[in-house]
């Protein structure tokens, strides 16, 4: 039985290296293909790819919480018996896009049982006994899932990489705060902000400060979860979500999002808020210790507040 074992990014690559030695094992007639290995040096590696994924009696789509990227996706239309696996994520970004259509195994025992026993009976499957190939599976799966570990905690996070930066917030039913600096860094737990805001009013002076106590990435819906505290006429805190949005090549080009905001006397309000992108030089000058060049800066924000 022929299997394609199709991949994107470099953490990608990594999972289907591991998955394509570990099929023979568990489906002894499969022989899987996998690009890096199985293309000889000097072939037309597009040619030979798209040969490989035709003839193929099903392919192994192996998804991250990365973009799939246009090549998975070209693969996965090209192959007869797609087999999206989503290894480390909760796949409901997935599930709403074009791989959808297919069902989808997470990288967890009982579901790689199923998919293998799925190509075990498929048409050309190597039809094992199925009380052996599910004692094969479960011998071998804690030797698997031990070289997988340590590849997705130590894959970069591209989705995270492009949220951290400089960003512009505008609160949409405007009060007091007329626009907000805003900070989204790295933290030290994987999957994890830190954010920081000053806000400024229409003067370009300072009237708030605030930062996450908490804040939880979740790539697979682009939204951060965070919860912050700070100061505005007074203590305040509350929780807040910033949903971000995309272009085609995986850049992120907005957001937008809500926050509670309670200040510990009975005052709750929901605010919704818009982020946009800050420039470099506008970085450089908000993160720098001119106050008078940031107040100059706020206010000509400010002005571009519809």
């Amino acid at each position: 039985m022929k299997i394609a074992i199709c991949f994107s990014g470099e953490t990608g690559k990594k999972l289907a290296e591991e998955l394509s030695a570990w099929l023979p094992d568990v489906l002894t007639n499969a022989k899987p293909f996998f690009a890096p290995h199985d293309i000889r040096k000097g072939r037309a590696w597009f040619q030979e790819l798209a040969a490989a994924v035709d003839q193929a009696d099903a392919a192994l789509l192996c998804l991250t919480d990365d973009d799939p990227g246009p090549w998975l996706y070209w693969e996965a239309g090209r192959s007869r018996s797609p087999y999206p696996v989503a290894f480390g994520f909760k796949p409901r970004k997935i599930l709403e896009g074009p791989l959808g259509q297919y069902q989808l195994t997470e990288f967890a025992l009982d579901d790689v049982q199923k998919l293998m026993s799925s190509l075990n009976t498929q048409k050309g499957g190597p039809r094992r006994n199925a009380q052996s190939l599910e004692r094969s599976v479960r011998s071998s799966w804690r030797g698997l899932a031990a070289r997988v570990g340590p590849i997705l905690k130590e894959r970069p996070c591209a989705f995270l990489d492009r949220i951290c930066g400089a960003w512009w917030e505008r609160i949409v039913s405007q009060e007091a705060t007329a626009i907000s600096f805003v900070q989204i860094l790295p933290a030290e737990n994987p999957g994890m902000v830190r954010l920081h805001g000053y806000g400024y009013d229409r003067e370009g002076s300072s009237s708030a400060e605030w930062h996450s106590s908490l804040a939880l990435v979740d790539p697979a819906l682009q939204l951060v979860h965070y919860v912050w505290q700070g100061t505005a006429d007074g203590a305040r805190e509350g929780t807040g979500e910033i949903h971000f949005s995309s272009a085609p090549d995986g850049q992120v080009t907005g957001a937008n999002g809500s926050i509670s905001d309670d200040d510990g006397k009975g005052r709750y309000q929901r605010k919704r808020f818009v982020l946009a992108r800050a420039t470099a030089d506008e970085r450089g000058i908000m993160e720098g210790t001119d106050d008078a060049s940031k107040a100059a800066l706020a206010r000509e924000k400010v002005r571009q507040v519809p």
